[in-house]
């Protein structure tokens, strides 16, 4: 399937004349929990995006199992006006439309043409310039990796994007296809990490609070998690990957938080 749906639906969007000069360059990375896909426009100069619009697909079916995304919950803050009903997606979703081992046409276009309808209610939000101007999060796709048994490939393709012509000032912006580069085409991500677990099983409270296994969630939980063989690393690489107590593969203050709620200290 191409992107029939968001171009279709978008393709009043599209004013300008076409220009070969403006780039959109697109980047897959991993960063534990999430699939984050990055996206910089260089050449010719532009007022940033106004429709985005790329595929993302798993080589195994345990890969695509593991994302957790739907509708626009992938959606960061810096692309909100791209989302229904500030903008305009395809009808499943800012976060794309699953099909086999892939979400379709992750994207969507800004309100260019300044629509205030009400039938349909969208597309009435606030054109943002300079979208991707640097480099932009475009999509961040929260990925389950605890049923990995091995490596997923998860590719980028079918990106399409249209550009705010220079000097536009609205409420009407003229808008131009951009050019397509993918300098990170492709990220491939490994089995899950596994936590160790107390041996017999905590019976604390906030069991991952109990960092040393003793039943209960007190200063010394703190002190594993302080400890300069833990702090500051990653669960895979820490002396202790128990530290990791919020689990998003990162030792820092947000688990130290865990351990001090109400709910788990003293329990």
């Amino acid at each position: 399937m191409k992107k029939v749906l968001l171009v279709a639906a978008c393709a009043a969007l599209v004013t300008g004349v076409a220009s070969a000069q403006t780039v959109l360059d697109l980047e897959i990375e991993y960063n534990s929990p999430y699939l984050e896909i990055y996206g910089t426009l260089s050449g010719d100069a532009s007022e940033g995006l106004a429709l985005v619009g790329v595929d993302l697909t798993a080589d195994t079916e345990e890969g695509f199992n593991g994302i957790q995304q739907t509708a626009d919950t992938c959606a960061p803050a810096g692309m909100s006006s791209f989302v229904k009903n500030a903008g305009l997606t395809n009808p499943a979703g800012y976060c794309g439309t699953p099909s086999s081992w892939s979400l379709l046409q992750i994207g969507g276009g800004q309100n260019t043409i300044n629509y205030s309808g009400s039938s349909p209610d969208y597309p009435t939000g606030t054109v943002v310039l300079d979208v991707a101007s640097t480099r932009q999060l475009i999509a961040q796709i929260e990925l389950d990796t605890s049923a990995f048994t091995g490596d997923n490939t998860y590719t980028l393709s079918e990106a399409f994007a249209n550009v705010i012509n220079d000097g536009e000032t609205g409420p009407v912006y003229a808008v131009s296809p951009a050019d397509i580069t993918m300098t990170t085409p492709a990220v491939v991500v490994g089995a899950g990490f596994v936590y160790p677990e107390c041996d017999p099983p905590s019976t604390a409270a906030c069991p991952n609070a109990d960092v040393d296994c003793d039943n209960d969630v007190d200063l010394f939980d703190l002190g594993v998690v302080r400890n300069t063989a833990n702090w500051g690393y990653t669960a895979e690489t820490a002396d202790n990957p128990r530290a990791d107590v919020d689990r998003d593969g990162k030792i820092d203050l947000f688990d130290l938080g865990v351990i001090r709620n109400t709910a788990c200290w003293g329990q």
